[in-house]
Parts: structure tokens; sequence; C-alpha cells
């Protein structure tokens, strides 16, 4: 085999396990870098500098055992938004629309009602930038992510019970948070006995 042949077949193999890789692990990947931005798109240019550097280092991840490979990828994507977050220095802005207007205006035709969910999923999308990361991140690789709470342990390096503990945690904030922001609307204030 002359050396083009084998850099061909090497590369044609290289290609193969990219497109493996990005097939099989970027949902969760994203849904880890959307709740460590909480923003979609800086999370979809965060997933794609990930996968850059998968292509980069391409050849070392031929040499990475098949059970090691998520937590590699996780790493890269880590590494991303660190790099990320020190250029950018802007994490106030974070908004992480889970719909959009149209969308909604498309499931109902209502733009009322369309109105009324975006205000709700606004609210919520506040609720969930003000979680502490540990269980922003949790949260999102769960729901958005699909990911097991053992997959979530295994990405990023803790138990499966802390992950869950960290779902649930981040549940119950939302769900107070969420019930706070009802009871302080105007006209749903709570009476006062005066006590």
């Amino acid at each position: 085999m002359s050396r083009d042949e084998f850099e061909r077949e090497r590369n044609e193999e290289a290609t193969v396990l990219f497109n493996k890789l990005y097939r099989d692990h970027h949902r969760p990947i994203y849904a880890y870098l959307h709740g460590k931005c909480g923003c979609s798109e800086t999370a979809a240019d965060l997933l794609q500098e990930t996968f850059v550097r998968v292509w980069t280092n391409i050849h070392k991840a031929m040499q990475i055992p098949h059970e090691k490979v998520r937590f590699w990828l996780f790493a890269l994507g880590r590494s991303a938004s660190y790099d990320h977050a020190r250029r950018s220095r802007i994490r106030k802005g974070m908004e992480a629309p889970l719909a959009s207007v149209e969308t909604l205006r498309a499931e109902n035709g209502d733009p009322a009602t369309a109105v009324r969910e975006k205000e709700s999923l606004t609210e919520l999308n506040a609720a969930i930038r003000r979680l502490p990361e540990k269980l922003r991140i949790a949260l999102t690789m769960h729901a958005h992510g699909g990911m097991t709470s053992a997959e979530i342990g295994s990405a990023l390096g803790l138990p499966a019970g802390t992950a869950r503990y960290r779902i649930s945690e981040a549940r119950k904030r939302l769900a107070s948070d969420m019930r706070l922001t009802e009871q302080t609307k105007p006209g749903n204030e709570v009476a006062s006995d005066g006590k």
C-alpha cells in the first residue's frame, strides 16, 4: 500500500468516526453547552467549536477507548465554553428561548394566546437562568438533551445520584420561583390582615 493510499484510507476512517461521534453525541453535548451558557445561539456556536476541535484531534479520538469517548467530548465542550467565556465576558444577556412567537402562532393560530404563552416561556427562561449553574446544566442536559441521570453523571464525572439530586433540586426551585412570580403579579397579591 502506498503512502497516498494509506493516508486516504486513514482519512476515510477519520471521516466515518467523526460522523458517528457527531450523530451519537451532538444532542447531549448541545444540551450541556446550553445549560452552561444559557443561550441557544451561543450553545450552537460552542457545539460547532467543539466539533471543530474533535476534527482537529480526530486521530487522537481513534485511540480513545469507546467507554471514555463521551467524557472526552464533554471535556472538549467544557474547554470551548471556558474559552468563549474568557473571550466574551458577556454573560448577563443570556437568553434561552424555548419557543418563538412564530412557533406558538403556528401551533395555535391565536396571537393573544401566543403572546401569553411567550410571556410564560420568558418567565420560565428567566427562572432557569437564575438557577445555579450546576443545577441549570443538569436540568438542560436532562430536559433538552434527553440524557438519563446516569449519562449526565458519567459525562460530568458525578455519581448518578448527584445528577438526579441536581435535576430534582432544579425542578423544585423552578416550581417555587414560578409560584412566587404568579403571586406577585399585579392583581394577584396575597391579602394581608396587617399581622
